[in-house]
């Protein structure tokens, strides 16, 4: 479960994180925090409670918190990624604590103007959080706040009741236990029917309650565990592809066959002989060994964000 819900750190400013990350794919995963996901360079497709949309490079996503969602790009993307507690804005308006967006793509809905002002505060906040001048701390929060003011006047907003949060609250944990559930059993044989006896639900609820949060069937997602799991050992290790079979928990070497034609039209082989190592400024990977992304040094976080304001000033 710990892989599935993003535990935030604040480093540097409270209810604040910001970082850099190259993504090709992120699972299906939840955090209590807003995120904003601007693309500084590619191009991004989100997953989020049956929706799936595209922000390519000066776009950008905007995610409520306890949101499920799953990142993909095809050819890698590099995205700014700015996590917000709400307790930061209950500091200056504390209705805005339940506040839910009702877009995950503002830009859409946006004119001109205010897309080019959101770019300029974000990519400012930006700047000032990676290079950490004296006082940047009030530059990072009045950017921050000013893209947060053109958000709530020009996208539908609405303030959940105390019973909303209540129930939205059973459903994440919920789904953590699901999540939870499934880490812990899919490299085995796993049957959604088991977890729907441990929550007392049917079948059939449950299985709807996960196509709604995951945005795929169980049986999908946990063949997408398998796979990502068979991809890391494809390129960390020198194992048989019987091996990486049975380890990830497909019952055959068809299936793992399978999974990689649905997937990426290659076969195991074709992966391994391919696929190239992450670059050089790679600093870290993420936690989650299904994901596939990566951590940038400083010097390239700077020079993502100098390209896209280059961009946005043609």
């Amino acid at each position: 479960m710990n892989n599935e819900i993003e535990i935030i750190r604040y480093p540097q400013i409270p209810y604040l994180n910001a970082f850099v990350i190259g993504i090709e794919y992120r699972t299906p995963h939840l955090h209590r925090d807003f995120e904003i996901d601007l693309v500084l360079e590619g191009s991004l497709n989100l997953h989020c409670r049956g929706e799936t949309a595209t922000a390519r490079t000066g776009e950008l996503f905007l995610l409520n918190p306890n949101e499920p969602h799953e990142l993909r790009s095809a050819n890698g993307a590099s995205v700014l990624c700015l996590q917000i507690a709400p307790n930061f804005f209950a500091q200056f308006l504390p209705a805005d604590r339940h506040v839910r967006f009702g877009t995950h793509t503002p830009y859409a809905q946006f004119e001109t103007g205010s897309r080019t002002a959101c770019n300029r505060f974000l990519l400012e906040f930006a700047e000032y959080y990676f290079r950490k001048p004296h006082s940047y701390q009030l530059r990072c929060i009045g950017n921050l706040c000013s893209a947060w003011e053109i958000f709530l006047n020009g996208l539908p907003v609405k303030t959940l009741t105390d019973e909303e949060l209540f129930t939205d609250e059973k459903k994440t944990q919920r789904l953590l236990r699901l999540l939870d559930f499934t880490d812990k059993n899919y490299t085995r044989k796993i049957r959604l029917q088991d977890f729907a006896e441990q929550e007392g639900l049917s079948l059939f609820h449950l299985s709807r309650f996960v196509k709604e949060n995951l945005n795929m069937t169980f049986q999908e997602y946990v063949t997408m565990l398998r796979f990502h799991l068979a991809c890391k050992l494809l390129l960390s290790s020198k194992k048989s592809l019987l091996e990486i079979a049975m380890e990830c928990g497909f019952s055959d070497t068809r299936y793992l066959y399978a999974a990689f034609d649905r997937a990426l039209r290659v076969t195991p082989t074709e992966f391994r002989k391919t696929k190239s190592e992450p670059p050089r400024d790679v600093v870290k990977t993420h936690r989650s060994e299904h994901s596939m992304q990566r951590y940038f040094s400083l010097e390239k976080n700077l020079a993502l964000i100098e390209g896209l304001n280059r961009y946005n000033r043609t």
